[in-house]
């Protein structure tokens, strides 16, 4: 039952999941409704299973972020991660070594993923917004205000939002280390 309706909402989200087969033990139950759109999840229903969000730029992907993901799915039923655009990467960080296409490409073929999405350009909690996640998994490095952070998604209406920090820096593994390695081995420079 758990199954069907997380396939249910994650249908919901993305088309490229397929739609389950509703029986109708999950109608009369009160966890499924039908619409002139389709089946949809009832509260009750979306009660049945916690979704766990998360988001990154997971470019230059290594143990620390598979670690971090993990850790994430830990808390949760559902996995839903959130690729950095281009170019929100490019006005916050650097450019990226890969594309956005690549790197979603990349986390929908991980395991522990549930569902990757790309991120909006504009409105950086518009998918927090679409997703209606129950836990935000925040990385060490991600430098937000967990109060303020809050209060915005609590301004959009998803009230029963919990922010959950992951830990920090999995055996010293970070993009920028691993950046900063393979340029120190490979163009003989002493720092960056």
């Amino acid at each position: 039952m758990k199954e069907k309706l997380i396939s249910l909402y994650l249908s919901s989200l993305s088309e490229t999941v397929s739609v389950p087969e509703i029986d109708h033990a999950l109608i009369e139950s009160g966890y499924v409704e039908i619409t002139e759109s389709g089946a949809v999840l009832t509260e009750l229903g979306r009660s049945q299973f916690k979704v766990v969000f998360t988001g990154g730029t997971y470019d230059l992907l290594h143990s620390g972020h598979l670690f971090t993901l993990q850790e994430a799915k830990g808390f949760g039923d559902v996995l839903v991660v959130i690729i950095a655009r281009d170019s929100t990467v490019s006005a916050r960080k650097r450019v990226p070594f890969q594309s956005e296409k690549e790197r979603l490409k990349l986390m929908q073929n991980i395991r522990v993923v549930d569902l990757a999405l790309l991120g909006d350009e504009h409105d950086h909690l518009k998918t927090v917004e679409i997703v209606a996640p129950d836990i935000i998994a925040l990385g060490a490095d991600q430098m937000y205000d967990d109060d303020v952070l809050l209060r915005k998604i609590h301004q959009r209406g998803l009230k029963d939002v919990e922010i959950r920090r992951l830990e920090s820096d999995y055996e010293g593994l970070s993009t920028t280390k691993l950046i900063r390695k393979i340029v120190s081995r490979y163009c003989d420079v002493e720092e960056i």
